[in-house]
């Protein structure tokens, strides 16, 4: 096991952009990067079709790019 060193200012600084995003997005950002569960299954808790589900990561990243200045 290699242990992975965390900046966590920066893991604030994102956590509080995440926060901040509109529900829709933020619940697909975090199912993206944290719990990468069942793509049909978060889709239908979200009410859109898994295309609409990787719009709204797509624009949740693009959303966290312009709020924290980073690409």
């Amino acid at each position: 096991h290699i242990p992975v060193q965390l900046n966590t200012l920066d893991a604030v600084v994102l956590e509080k952009a995440v926060s901040a995003l509109p529900e829709k997005h933020r619940a697909a950002i975090r199912w993206s990067y944290v719990h990468a569960g069942n793509p049909v299954a978060m889709a239908r808790a979200l009410a859109v079709s898994k295309q609409g589900l990787a719009d709204l990561v797509d624009a949740g990243r693009t959303m966290l790019q312009n709020r924290i200045g980073k690409s």
